[in-house]
């Protein structure tokens, strides 16, 4: 398989200012010492999790302002961007960014995330919870809401995930063109595999691995517009990424690039699936069912719990005549490996990924690569209004976010302890990636 080329991303050396991410450490000031060490002793539960109660105390934060702004106005909120999350810290990261202005609730959405928040520029952020079921569903629900008008309304999932190191590295933010579910597949238990086999998935009503589906399912995979796919990247391929000194002491474990590069923007694809996996023959597999469903174009980079279910609500909202499902983005940076170093099991590499350091660059990276498209969409929306433009503006460059930042190694380890915080908080609370 071929390597997606990394575009250039400059990475400056300041201290990082997220505040989104800081208010979280300041709720937490009173326990982190303690949470940190039961975080240590639980570093294989999810790390970005958090439990329902923490979730809506997150939701409430994340729109502090919003929650204080008038309900909506009659009739339906026209809608020029939404922007999509997954849960609690990417919501919080896109708030601080967007501002919003109004706390639009919508029965039937999340419990912990029952509104979407919108700004005066008619940019929208909602979050769906984590794993298909809340993904889908809530995106369904959203979609035939009689209080949102979508039907000229763009759509960017944003979130973390998983990242295979041949493919990109810690904090990279990732536009993929195809989107493949992972989880349609037969599986046998290693321990059954045939001895010819190089893994025990396959696809459904397949005789081997090496067999193409069937793709009975109609959402095997989702090719994204490629137009709107190449603006993206050409929007952020400049803007400034941040970074950790534990991300980038971890990825000098790695003796190849990209693993142990500075985080870069990168055009490559994504696999979904509600199971977390880990490791090099799974990391594999996933790369070949990609090449198998999608063709050889496909590259696969990252995994994710969400962007298929959420890409079916919308397709099925779109035969409803509710939005266009062609107006969808994905961007989705790397918090985490899905493959080990040479010398590290993969057990110890599953178990062991909040120590990465990803989490925190991923979390401001996927806002800084993501913005810039927003931004496009708001300030140019006579173009955008019937299409991806067919030339970027010539400013486009100054839409995007600026500032490009290392974490400090006191600020790395703050940020590590409250993902081990909620690590160890609660398991209920499954990751967005891999």
């Amino acid at each position: 398989m071929s390597y997606p080329r990394l575009l250039a991303a400059t990475v400056l050396t300041l201290p990082l200012s997220l505040s989104a991410l800081a208010d979280e450490q300041n709720d937490q000031n009173t326990t982190a010492a303690s949470a940190t060490q039961k975080a240590e002793a639980q570093a294989g539960d999810n790390a970005s999790s958090g439990n329902d109660s923490a979730d809506s105390a997150s939701n409430r934060d994340a729109g502090d302002s919003a929650d204080e702004a008038p309900v909506a106005d009659k009739g339906p909120r026209h809608v020029r961007a939404m922007v999509i999350t997954t849960f609690g810290p990417e919501r919080r990261a896109w708030a601080e960014k967007l501002a919003p202005t109004q706390d639009i609730s919508v029965p039937g959405l999340h419990g912990s995330f029952g509104s979407v928040s919108c700004n005066d520029d008619n940019v929208c952020l909602m979050t769906t919870g984590k794993g298909y079921a809340n993904a889908a569903t809530s995106i369904s629900t959203l979609a035939f809401s009689p209080k949102f008008d979508l039907t000229e309304s763009w759509f960017l999932i944003s979130g973390v995930g998983s990242i295979d190191p041949q493919q990109g590295t810690l904090g990279s933010p990732t536009w993929p063109r195809y989107l493949v579910d992972f989880g349609i597949q037969w599986e046998l238990d290693a321990r059954d595999i045939p001895e010819d086999w190089t893994t025990g998935y396959l696809s459904i009503n397949t005789h081997t691995p090496t067999q193409n589906p069937h793709q009975e399912y109609g959402t095997e995979f989702y090719h994204l517009d490629d137009a709107l796919v190449d603006r993206a990247v050409e929007l952020s391929q400049n803007v400034a990424l941040a970074d950790s000194d534990s991300a980038a002491a971890y990825r000098a474990h790695y003796d190849n690039a990209p693993a142990n590069e500075a985080p870069a923007v990168v055009q490559c694809d994504s696999v979904s699936s509600d199971t977390w996996w880990y490791g090099n023959r799974l990391a594999d597999r996933a790369a070949q069912l990609g090449e198998q469903v999608a063709g050889d174009e496909a590259r696969i980079c990252t995994g994710q719990q969400e962007d298929n279910a959420i890409l079916t609500a919308l397709k099925r909202a779109d035969e409803a005549g509710r939005l266009q499902r062609e107006r969808t983005a994905v961007v989705r940076a790397g918090a985490s490996f899905n493959r080990p170093y040479e010398g590290l099991s993969e057990a110890d590499g599953l178990t062991g990924y909040a120590k990465q350091g990803g989490y925190t660059p991923a979390l401001t990276n996927m806002v800084r690569a993501g913005y810039p498209l927003i931004a496009a969409i708001v300030t140019d929306w006579d173009q955008w209004q019937e299409g991806v433009p067919e030339k970027a503006p010539d400013d486009a460059g100054d839409q995007q976010q600026s500032g490009g930042e290392t974490l400090s190694d006191a600020e790395s380890e703050s940020g590590d302890a409250t993902e081990e915080a909620a690590t160890a908080d609660d398991s209920d609370e499954d990751r967005s990636s891999d």
